[in-house]
Order: C-alpha cells, then sequence, then structure tokens
C-alpha cells in the first residue's frame, strides 16, 4: 500500500523530456515511411500492431511532459519494448509469415534507405527513452527512513542485510516502537505492527513488500527493485510472501532483536 502524508516538491528531468520529444519524433518518422510505401506493404497484423504501439507510445511521452509519477516506469517499459517489437517486426528475417514486415526477407515491398533510416531512428530513440527513464529513477534517488519491527530477530537481520548493500548512505533505521513514529507515519498505533513501513523523504509511505523493495532500492542507488516489484503479477506475488512472512516472523530464527540492543531507541 501507498499513500502520501505531505506533497514533494520535485523538478522535471530535463533529459526524459528530450528523450521523450526525440522518441516521438523517431516513431512518426516511420509512420510516414509506412505511408509512403503504401498501406498493403505490411501484412494486416504489423499495422494493427502498430497503431497499437503507438497508444503506447503516446500515452508515455504525455506522462513524461506532464510529469507524471509513473513517468520514468512508462518510458522505460514503452522505450525498450518499442525497440524489440521494431526489431522482431521489420529487422530479423521473416520466421513467421504473415506476422513480420522483414526488410531484409523478400519482399520487403517498398523498402529504401528511408525505411533503415527510420528504423535506426526508432530503435535508436526508443533506446535512448529506455535509458532516460532508467535515469530519471537514478536520478531520482530515493532516501527515507525504513520503519521497522525491532522485537523481532528475524526482522532485525533483515534489516541488518539491507543496511550491508547501503552503499549511497541514503538508507536509514528506526524501530517502529520508536517514540511517535505512528504520528510520523500518518497511521493509527493499533496499525503500527502490522507490516514494515518506508518513509520517504518526499512524503510517501510505503508498507510491506513495497516498503522493502523501497529500502532496498534507497541503499543500492537505483529503483529497479521498485521497478521490478511493480511488474503486473510480481506485487501479488511479492505481497502474498510478504504477509505469510510477517504474520510467522516471531517462529523463524534471526538475531538479538534490536529493541534489547538498543531498549533506549523504544
Amino acid at each position: 500500500m501507498t499513500y502520501r502524508i505531505e506533497q514533494p516538491q520535485g523538478n522535471p528531468n530535463q533529459f526524459l523530456r528530450w528523450a521523450a520529444i526525440a522518441f516521438a519524433i523517431g516513431f512518426s518518422l516511420h509512420g510516414v515511411d509506412h505511408l509512403r510505401r503504401g498501406m498493403s506493404a505490411s501484412p494486416m497484423f504489423i499495422m494493427i500492431g502498430g497503431g497499437v504501439q503507438g497508444l503506447f507510445v503516446v500515452a508515455a511521452v504525455i506522462m513524461v511532459l506532464t510529469h507524471r509519477a509513473r513517468a520514468s516506469l512508462a518510458a522505460i517499459v514503452v522505450g525498450f519494448g518499442s525497440a524489440l517489437v521494431f526489431t522482431y517486426a521489420h529487422l530479423l528475417p521473416t520466421f513467421w509469415p504473415g506476422y513480420q514486415d522483414s526488410f531484409i526477407s523478400p519482399p520487403h515491398i517498398n523498402v529504401t534507405w528511408f525505411s533503415w533510416f527510420t528504423a535506426v531512428a526508432e530503435i535508436g530513440t526508443g533506446i535512448v527513452f529506455g535509458f532516460a527513464g532508467i535515469e530519471a529513477m537514478n536520478n531520482g534517488r530515493m532516501s527515507g527512513i525504513l520503519f521497522f519491527d525491532g522485537a523481532c530477530g528475524m526482522c532485525t537481520r533483515s534489516v541488518e542485510l539491507v543496511l550491508r548493500l547501503n552503499w549511497t548512505g541514503e538508507l536509514q533505521i528506526e524501530p517502529l516502537q520508536s517514540a511517535g513514529a505512528a504520528e510520523r507515519l500518518g497511521i493509527s498505533p493499533s496499525q503500527l505492527l502490522d507490516s514494515a513501513r518506508w518513509l520517504d523523504s518526499s512524503g510517501v509511505v510505503y508498507s510491506g513488500a513495497e516498503a522493502m523493495n523501497a529500502a532496498v532500492s534507497s541503499a543500492i542507488g537505483t529503483g529497479l527493485p521498485l521497478l521490478l516489484y511493480r511488474i503486473p503479477g510480481m506485487r501479488f506475488i511479492q505481497d502474498a510472501i510478504y504477509r505469510w512472512v510477517a504474520a510467522h516472523r516471531y517462529r523463524f530464527p534471526g538475531t538479538t532483536p534490536y529493541c534489547q540492543s538498543h531498549p533506549a531507541a523504544c
């Protein structure tokens, strides 16, 4: 679960914005080439797929230009995805007739230097768009506090493992039992020990598996763990595993609970 207790103040990533514009131009040039070659030059599957791809491209570019929260993720998925799909559709030899429009295998109708130029343009700008999304996640380095159950030995050991990855120095930890934790997290005291929490410096609060992924992202300086967590289906799996482990956390072996070794902090 994610919620916000304060609106963050941030600046748009200029590189990501320019990469979005370049990708839009590259994709548009490819569309011009399709019109030049003729609508009958490509199989119907490719034309329909290109239309669907165009909807995703427009959505991703708009998200970036309007500074949406998931713009970086959209850039990564759409940028790399488009480059991969385009390579399959046009640059590989035909091995699945009717589902490719190969520039290499016959009949490659009306394929000219301009077709190859637009191919390189779309693939190149798509890859740049994807990397710009990754760079935006990295530049927007997360910093904050991981709140965990200080009475749990397994939880304490897990937090110690994450701290060993704290290459950025941005990760801080506090036990959920610390004074004022519920108020700072914006939750009731009765919910405090339900799950680990991540209080981001922007004011965003994550809980459960998402909180742990946020902590690891902060520690290693990349949003990749959170990106993987948000892949469709991955969130469900990780959340289910986290809930089961959290419900049985006192049964797992661990180390001396944090609140026993740091009583003043609890």
